[in-house]
């Protein structure tokens, strides 16, 4: 065999031609090929199918961590994914996800978490309704956090009874957050109920469902999630400065709803504001005096709250000592 066929060879195999092809087409057995191939350092060994459907199975570890930590059980991930129970288990104990006990594994969601009102309930609606993500595509239900508020998600996790991963990574602009997830047809369905739906930043609708009794822990829910405390210094450096609470929202009919409820608890409206852009975005903000009427009633017996803005919250109250009456 002449090099210019040789050359011919190898530059065949390299461009992705088999060995079968090549011995057809220079009328070659299988081993004059592999005696080119190993005459010029040419790697010819293939795979086994074993060999290339592990290769697959690991280039879907993402998809695979996360069909985990949604929900789906180690037997379905074996089914789905085709490979061992135990090539399952070792890619989720390489990424620190843990793996449920039977006991974990076998509990029932409370598919009518959102059907039974109470206080904890109505504020979780709230916050996922300012903080949350309900996807379109699947029954995923998810919440991500800067990892300063951690603890919240270990509550949230407690209460609604599903034992998923907390997962934490850094974002590419170099925020460390955490994130909690889990899938529930039922829960996204009953969440629609309360006007908390896929896409909802400009098409949230007010919690019309749920009782007047839990609307205050509706907007605390709310507050953790899209509200702020400040403290605004004087402009005459006299004193400790003024007190503001504040939330925002894209949507009109949620700040009018916040406005509404706590009238009725004797704390005046406020003009909204309207921050002007592609989206508008539409801002309360209330004075010193109201900012402690809205502390008295906003938190109650339930414990569902950030424990941070709560914290801060308290800390800018003793700052300013409060009016006092003539």
């Amino acid at each position: 065999m002449d090099d210019s066929v040789e050359l011919k060879i190898v530059q065949a195999y390299t461009n992705g031609a088999r060995i079968a092809d090549i011995k057809k087409e220079y009328h070659l057995s299988y081993y004059d090929v592999v005696r080119v191939l190993d005459k010029y350092d040419i790697p010819h060994n293939p795979k086994t199918k074993k060999e290339r459907k592990k290769e697959i199975f690991l280039s879907r570890k993402e998809e695979l961590i996360k069909d985990y930590t949604e929900g789906m059980s180690l037997n379905e991930c074996v089914k789905k994914y085709g490979v061992y129970l135990r090539e399952i288990k070792q890619v989720l104990n390489d990424n620190n996800i843990h793996i449920r006990s039977f006991q974990e594994a076998s509990r029932k969601i409370d598919e009518d978490f959102f059907v039974k009102q109470n206080h904890d309930m109505a504020w979780l609606l709230g916050f996922i309704a300012a903080d949350g993500n309900i996807s379109e595509k699947s029954n995923a239900i998810t919440i991500k956090l800067s990892i300063k508020d951690e603890e919240i998600l270990h509550k949230i996790r407690a209460l609604i009874g599903i034992n998923n991963n907390i997962t934490y990574y850094t974002t590419k602009d170099g925020f460390d957050v955490c994130s909690y997830r889990w899938s529930c047809k039922k829960h996204k369905e009953d969440l629609a109920i309360y006007g908390i739906i896929p896409n909802k930043t400009f098409l949230l609708k007010l919690p019309y469902k749920l009782s007047e009794e839990f609307h205050l822990d509706y907007i605390r829910g709310y507050f953790d999630g899209d509200g702020s405390i400040n403290l605004i210094k004087s402009g005459n450096g006299r004193g400790n400065g003024s007190l503001r609470w504040q939330v925002c929202s894209a949507t009109k009919e949620i700040i009018e709803f916040i406005l509404n409820t706590f009238e009725k608890y004797g704390i005046p409206k406020v003009s909204i504001q309207v921050r002007k852009g592609i989206n508008p975005l539409y801002i309360i903000s209330f004075s010193s005096v109201s900012t402690r009427k809205i502390y008295d009633i906003l938190y109650n017996e339930s414990e569902m709250y950030l424990e941070r803005k709560r914290n801060h919250y308290e800390e800018i109250l003793d700052l300013v000592s409060p009016l006092q009456k003539k």
